[in-house]
């Protein structure tokens, strides 16, 4: 079962269970709300992405949130192939061994908007923008030697840089408890390089209410 087939079926696990449970309004929410994030990205090689965040809601359906967290691995996925290629040219995994991975640390201010709430689900969308630092770790050796420079020049130079970041998205928060919830969402984020790079995220977080 692939990881979007898995977050779709616990969603509606989550839909299901929420049935039998007593509405809530928005006033019901605490005001303030602090919650650690975990997921996995899509198009790009051993992605991952752990955060931490707070949020203030100001009205009944609309919060802001500041969140700060780390990529692990945003190299777009030509660069990449292009890396496996060069390997193959060497002489191939058997010569040559090489990692390579381009890791973003970021902060993020977002604004989210809520639905209606049905039982316990709460439908919202969320977007804003912040600024990721970029740094390239690849190494990469062979019978002969370190062929590291090699695959540096391949890569192109990803110096230690801080770019714009942009980020949207969507989900639904599933409450736990009066002050307490899960959070599964997408995610889509564009970091503004000389090339854009834009990853998309499928995510989910534990909140708890204050």
């Amino acid at each position: 079962m692939t990881m979007m087939n898995k977050a779709a079926v616990a969603v509606g696990a989550m839909a299901l269970w929420a049935t039998t449970a007593r509405a809530a309004g928005p006033n019901d929410l605490p005001k303030y709300f602090v919650d650690g994030t975990a997921g996995s990205a899509v198009g790009h090689t051993g992605d991952g992405v752990i955060a931490a965040g707070a949020t203030a809601r100001l009205v009944p359906h609309l919060q802001v949130r500041g969140e700060f967290g780390r990529l692990t691995n945003v190299m777009p996925s030509a660069t990449s192939d292009a890396l496996s290629s060069l390997a193959a040219s060497l002489g191939g995994p058997s010569d040559v061994t090489f990692d390579a991975k381009t890791p973003a640390t970021y902060g993020t201010a977002t604004a989210r908007v809520t639905g209606r709430t049905f039982g316990r689900i709460t439908p919202f969308a969320s977007g804003g923008g912040g600024v990721a630092h970029m740094t390239t770790d690849i190494s990469a050796v062979s019978a002969s030697g370190d062929l590291t420079a090699t695959f540096d020049a391949a890569a192109g130079p990803i110096a230690p840089i801080n770019k714009p970041l942009l980020v949207a998205g969507g989900g639904v928060s599933v409450a736990t408890g009066r002050r307490s919830s899960v959070d599964v969402e997408y995610r889509y984020d564009r970091i503004f390089t000389d090339t854009a790079i834009g990853t998309n995220r499928v995510v989910a977080s534990m909140r708890f209410g204050f």
